[in-house]
């Protein structure tokens, strides 16, 4: 597979600081589709918040703040 091109360009994002990575797996068309809000209430608190620090590493990554 390796030899076919598989996995080319891939970061293992354990690999890096805070284990992210600001990668792209979905194709072109699904990008940026929302597929899931938390809400403010419970445990969805904490996920929000968590998606909220990785879209803010993922900006700082692209020099957008």
């Amino acid at each position: 597979m390796k030899e076919l091109g598989y996995g080319a360009g891939y970061k293992y994002a354990f690999d890096s600081e805070n284990a992210y990575l600001p990668q792209e797996y979905l194709p072109e068309v699904l990008r940026g589709a929302k597929w899931y809000e938390p809400t403010t209430f419970g445990y969805e608190k904490t996920v929000k918040e968590r998606i909220e620090w990785w879209e803010r590493l993922k900006q700082d990554a692209a020099g957008e703040r």
